[in-house]
């Protein structure tokens, strides 16, 4: 049945025409899947093209079809993902890595406006969890705010997992389900805590010079170290799993 008969059909004849193949295809799907793949065999190089041509002119349906089937079969088995990597591409680094890099090479401006969206996402997320305020000023605006480590052990913590902070120190937070000892700052409140163990805003006079805060800097040296040996308590209590 050529085009322009299909195009003429009713639109009862067309759902009839439709069943009909749905279940003829249905009937004979061994045969047919064997033909498709000798005839793709023979023409490698052209259903490639093809594929390649279609996916570019459709590239968002064919995008929203991959992450549908991901979902799907996800559901059905959680460690689909896992096993398709393992399969698939984890036997052969070389090819990975080449594939890795022409994309890069061809995709750097997607890519960097991909990742700063990601970023800025998962940090806001962060923020919000954890109060989406500075608990010091009050400061609300998300461009000012930071995550601070309430112990004072983000160095050790750090260290011991391998992080130098930002989106993968975000990423770990949510990872391990937001847990406590983590507190939102502003980076003035945040810098002026860690550099001189206090900040300004803790005290009721916000007139406070350079040589008041070296003075309060000594003065509340021993609280700061008190936290410290604290934070260092909680690394401890972390490595041996208790």
């Amino acid at each position: 049945m050529n085009v322009m008969k299909v195009a003429e059909m009713s639109p009862e004849q067309y759902g009839k025409y439709v069943e009909y193949h749905v279940r003829y295809r249905e009937k004979h799907r061994e045969e047919l899947a064997k033909k498709s793949n000798e005839y793709y065999h023979e023409n490698a190089e052209k259903c490639s093209a093809q594929r390649k041509q279609h996916y570019i002119e459709h590239i968002d349906e064919m995008r929203e079809r991959g992450h549908a089937w991901y979902r799907k079969h996800k559901e059905a088995n959680p460690n689909y993902g896992k096993e398709q990597y393992e399969k698939y591409r984890k036997p052969f680094p070389e090819k990975m890595k080449a594939d890795r890099k022409k994309y890069v090479d061809t995709h750097k401006e997607k890519i960097s406006e991909e990742g700063d969206i990601y970023k800025n996402k998962v940090r806001t997320e962060i923020l919000k969890h954890y109060g989406g305020v500075c608990a010091c000023c009050g400061e609300t605006n998300y461009a000012f705010l930071s995550i601070d480590h309430v112990f004072c052990d983000g160095n050790t913590q750090r260290r011991e997992l391998g992080l130098r902070g930002g989106t993968r120190f975000y990423n770990w937070l949510k990872k391990n389900g937001f847990p406590s000892g983590y507190r939102v700052l502003c980076h003035n409140c945040n810098f002026t805590i860690g550099h001189y163990g206090f900040c300004p805003h803790m005290r009721e006079s916000k007139l406070i010079g350079l040589n008041d805060l070296y003075h309060l800097r000594a003065e509340n040296k021993a609280m700061k170290g008190n936290a410290v040996r604290e934070g260092r308590k909680r690394a401890a209590e972390r490595r041996n799993g208790s």
